[in-house]
């Protein structure tokens, strides 16, 4: 076992049973990278953008015939081996199976040392692939004569047997494999230097190999905006995703977003959103619901895997490049603070004024019930208070009361106990000679702080209401 992960590959396994997933990892995940997916659609595209060594496809999948999954994969690479995982299997299916390119076949439930055994003869192959598999198809397609033709079809069993034999013993050389399998000697000899030479006639009698050139498909990279201040909107290159399979679904992709800088474990999205449910149906219900995710991200943009598992994580395609309003947010808010300690105050309420434009409503103002998103939420609300209070007195100072008295209002629409707001303004309806509206935003927010909490404003409140009322300068 230990020799057979020496060295690190990358293997596929397209299954949807989750037994299955805790054996792969089980038997190769402490070495390998293992890819685990359970919808064929999603995982088309990987072995071209992930590397992968192997891939093990499940005859049964989830809206897809795995059978016609293998297919397809061994067309498009054809130089990776595929192992077929089936449950009790019928014979026309393996037959099938075999000639659409499955190279091994093991059974479920899967037997560890079985699968070691089979994946460990898989990684032979794979370091040794090029040369092995080139030659011996190039020989058996060589040319016989009518009389010869019956004699090689007969020697099917026989060269199957030779092949085995040479994949066992690793140290026959090309020379013994010529010997083995054209059962005709091969003239050598050594020079006056006692180097081993092989007779130039028979080395200029083989044909030439052709080189066969892959023209590589330059994928494009999706590119997600991602709107959380506000109704929940994603756009995928431009495109917005107009419905989702389910709620859930809308969900967990929010919430992978929020936390794309890290690896989400599948445990924790089970407790999250299906915290009262039995382990197996939480873990159904993910499947179901990170299936129908990418079915609607797909629906905008096909060939690309936008969400991977990974060794029981969930994440993002690290190609994909995002935009996150609430990130930007916070960027322009910290960046107006650090020109507003250097004593740039222009350019710092240039940054809040940015950072303000963007909020357009509370953080993911759908889910006011759910838990997850609750601190978020109010550190997200902090800083556009504190933004809208640095900009209010701002322009209260520069005198645009007009500006002020908006961005008060604003403060107080989310918040209509906050008394500086109040008496900010008060003092801008004083200066446009409004006593009367200033007058009225006293009651108003004496008003709210008895219906809210229960007290009465504060003294300096109520001694700015007496300096208007009495028509002092405030």
């Amino acid at each position: 076992m230990k020799e057979m992960l020496s060295s690190s590959h990358t293997i596929l396994v397209i299954d949807p049973d989750e037994k299955s997933y805790n054996t792969f990892q089980t038997v190769l995940g402490m070495q390998n990278r293992v890819l685990f997916v359970p919808n064929g659609k999603t995982a088309i595209d990987l072995p071209d953008s992930q590397n992968v060594d192997i891939i093990f496809v499940s005859h049964v999948l989830n809206g897809t015939d795995g059978i016609m999954l293998l297919e397809s994969f061994k067309k498009r690479f054809p130089s990776i081996p595929i192992v077929l995982i089936a449950e009790q299997p019928k014979v026309d299916e393996v037959i099938t199976a075999f000639r659409s390119g499955a190279r091994e076949l093991i059974l479920k439930p899967l037997d560890e040392k079985e699968l070691a055994e089979v994946t460990k003869k898989l990684f032979g192959f794979v370091s040794n692939k090029k040369p092995k598999r080139r030659r011996f198809f190039f020989i058996k397609k060589k040319s016989y004569s009518s009389t010869t033709t019956g004699r090689q079809e007969n020697n099917a069993g026989h060269l199957r047997k030779i092949f085995r034999k040479i994949k066992k013993d690793r140290n026959h050389s090309r020379i013994e494999f010529d010997q083995l399998y054209r059962k005709e000697s091969v003239p050598v000899g050594k020079n006056i230097n006692n180097e081993l030479i092989v007779n130039e006639d028979i080395a200029l009698k083989q044909p030439r190999k052709k080189t066969r050139h892959f023209k590589r498909i330059k994928k494009p990279n999706a590119h997600i905006q991602a709107y959380f201040l506000g109704p929940f909107r994603i756009l995928v290159n431009d495109q917005p995703i107009e419905s989702w399979p389910s709620k859930k679904g809308r969900s967990i992709l929010a919430y992978i977003l929020l936390n794309h800088k890290k690896k989400i474990p599948k445990d924790i999205l089970m407790d999250v959103f299906w915290r009262d449910y039995t382990p197996d149906s939480a873990r159904n219900n993910l499947n179901v619901a990170i299936c129908g995710l990418r079915k609607a991200l797909k629906g905008v943009q096909k060939n690309f895997n936008h969400i991977l598992l990974e060794d029981d994580y969930y994440l993002l395609n690290p190609m994909l490049k995002l935009w996150i309003d609430f990130e930007e947010f916070i960027e322009h808010h910290e960046a107006g603070q650090s020109f507003e300690r250097k004593g740039n105050l222009i350019d710092a309420i240039k940054e809040y004024e940015a950072g303000e434009s963007l909020y357009h409503s509370d953080f993911l103002e759908e889910d006011l019930y759910e838990d997850w998103p609750i601190i978020q939420r109010e550190s997200l609300k902090d800083s556009y208070f504190a933004i809208l209070d640095r900009l209010s007195r701002y322009y209260f100072k520069e005198k645009r009361y007009v500006t002020c008295i908006h961005l008060c209002q604003k403060i107080l629409a989310k918040d209509n106990c906050r008394e500086d707001s109040h008496r900010l303004l008060m003092r801008c309806f004083t200066r446009q000679c409004q006593r009367n509206l200033a007058l009225r935003q006293f009651d108003l927010c004496a008003q709210d702080l008895k219906q809210e909490l229960d007290v009465a404003p504060m003294k300096e409140t109520v001694a700015l209401y007496h300096k208007i009322r009495n028509e002092e300068a405030v």
